[in-house]
């Protein structure tokens, strides 16, 4: 619950019709991860008529993006864009099971580039992946993909897929990998 003093400032740009920058949340001057995974989530839920003639690039400021234990799951014709591995970051806590799940599941004729996904999944039974590809085969290009955890960590699922992977670092650490 926020107090009424409490001032949040949601910054959603709509550059071109078919590119939306998204920036990190703000509460009373501090960036807030959690509120900037929401927007985002937001945002990419609010997309709803992107097709090959109507492609759309989500441009996402430097910061970190979490998602809590919600998976994003990208849209065909829906590109996701950060500003650079090194300050982007788009992380959860949720679980990856059956192929889903994960911090990210990918989607046919859609790009994830210049970003870092991370996948933290605390639970002593369940496993972690940063990016599933199940049946869909997105282009990740400059992307980090690191999953840690105490179980079994996975840090690009593809079954039935055949992803186009460019400049793409791959972190599994933890019990099982």
């Amino acid at each position: 619950m926020r107090s009424a003093t409490e001032k949040q400032t949601v910054q959603v740009i709509k550059i071109m019709e078919n590119i939306i920058q998204v920036k990190p949340v703000w509460v009373d001057g501090i960036v807030s991860p959690k509120l900037s995974g929401i927007s985002l989530c937001d945002v990419l839920a609010g997309i709803t008529k992107a097709s090959k003639e109507n492609p759309y690039l989500l441009k996402l400021d430097g910061g970190i993006y979490d998602l809590g234990i919600q998976t994003l799951r990208m849209k065909p014709f829906v590109d996701i864009e950060g500003s650079g591995q090194e300050h982007t970051t788009i992380t959860s806590k949720a679980p990856y099971q059956n192929f889903s799940g994960g911090t990210i599941e990918g989607a046919d004729f859609a790009e994830l580039r210049q970003l870092t996904v991370i996948n933290a999944n605390p639970s002593k039974t369940g496993s972690s992946s940063g990016i599933t590809n199940f049946g869909v085969s997105p282009k990740l290009t400059y992307v980090t993909c690191i999953a840690n955890g105490p179980f079994i960590n996975y840090s690009i699922v593809n079954k039935n897929s055949i992803p186009v992977l460019t400049g793409v670092t791959v972190i599994a650490s933890g019990f099982s990998n």
